[in-house]
């Protein structure tokens, strides 16, 4: 990180992949404050270089939200997904953004025991991945998510066909240790 901030004092956007993947070595390893302030240095480069209805702004928002909501503060979490989805309401961001967002939103809605409104945004983040992130793990994440959902909804038999696609995608990836992690799609994957 220092080698990034000598060659770029002026922190460019390309220091933002830098910042995030910080926060994301940071919190592997369980520091979750430092985590949070690279995510939040991150989000204040990218609303002061790209703008706040930038795609790249938003995704960053959107791991910020996500590890907030974790850790127990659902309130700004919240607050930060449904900025998001206003800004992308209102044309910002790449197609996959909205179902991304969308995706965050309702897996937080999930792990606070909610479902109504849930299986629209996964569906949607679903359909989104398959077709762009087909071996990411991401996409294991929110099959369990969706199969979850369906336990809840007292629809086992079909839960069951999710678990396994989900525990085949996480036993392809450690078998091969490719990166998996889904690219730009990574950080909404730690809901």
């Amino acid at each position: 990180m220092a080698e990034v901030q000598r060659l770029d004092p002026a922190q460019g956007a390309w220091h933002l992949p830098a910042l995030v993947e910080q926060g994301e070595v940071r919190l592997a390893r369980l520091d979750v404050a430092g985590a949070e302030a690279s995510l939040r240095q991150t989000v204040a480069i990218a609303e002061r270089l790209l703008g706040k209805a930038h795609v790249d702004t938003l995704y960053t928002g959107n791991r910020l939200a996500v590890l907030l909501h974790t850790t127990g503060r659902r309130e700004e979490a919240r607050r930060i997904v449904e900025h998001s989805l206003q800004q992308l309401a209102g044309g910002a961001g790449a197609s996959a953004a909205p179902a991304a967002v969308r995706g965050t939103q309702a897996a937080m809605w999930l792990a606070e025991g909610r479902t109504e409104g849930v299986e629209a945004g996964l569906l949607a983040d679903l359909e989104d991945l398959e077709a762009n992130y087909p071996g990411a793990l991401i996409l294991a994440k929110r099959l369990l998510g969706l199969a979850e959902l369906r336990r809840l909804q007292g629809r086992s038999t079909e839960a069951a066909p999710l678990v396994e696609r989900a525990a085949g995608l996480w036993q392809t990836a450690l078998a091969d240790g490719a990166d998996r992690s889904g690219g730009h799609r990574s950080g909404c994957a730690d809901d």
